[in-house]
Parts: structure tokens; C-alpha cells; sequence
């Protein structure tokens, strides 16, 4: 995933997010930071091929195949946040 694939699905989660009526902050990265940052994060999303790369973590982790879809992506995310938000 390119820096500009990248960039539109942090717009994408952002919007998503708004419509759920979320407050939080995404990151934007590279491979190499994710794998860091996914230890630490409540959540990550990225694609399939990147998922498989960030490996074995406790964090939740949502693949997008259509970074373009907002409805898939806030059904996606719903349940996942809603789990969160329980614990």
C-alpha cells in the first residue's frame, strides 16, 4: 500500500468514524511503524496483504478490501468499536 492508498483510507476511517460518532486519532504508516505501533494501538486497519505482515497481535485488526466502500468500512468498524468500548 502506496502513501496515497494509505492516505485514503485514514480520510475513509475518519469518516467513518464521524458517522459513528467516534473520537479518535488515526495514524498514518509505513510497514515497519505499524508492526510497533499495533502493540500499542486499540485498533488497526489496513489492508489484507498487511495484515498478514503485521503478524500475531493482540490488537484487532480490520482488512478493507475496498478502501473506497464507507459502508463496509463503518460495518466493519462498528462492531469492533462497540467491543472496545466494552472493556
Amino acid at each position: 500500500m502506496g502513501v496515497g492508498t494509505s492516505m485514503l483510507l485514514k480520510m475513509q476511517i475518519e469518516k467513518a468514524l464521524k458517522v459513528l460518532d467516534v473520537k479518535a486519532a488515526v495514524d498514518l504508516a509505513d510497514i515497519s511503524t505499524a508492526k510497533g505501533l499495533a502493540l500499542t494501538a486499540d485498533l488497526v486497519v489496513t489492508s489484507n496483504e498487511l495484515a498478514e505482515r503485521i503478524g500475531n497481535i493482540k490488537t484487532p485488526i480490520i482488512t478493507v478490501a475496498n478502501f473506497m466502500d464507507l459502508d463496509g468500512l463503518i460495518e466493519g468498524l462498528r462492531p469492533v468499536l462497540e467491543n472496545l468500548n466494552k472493556n
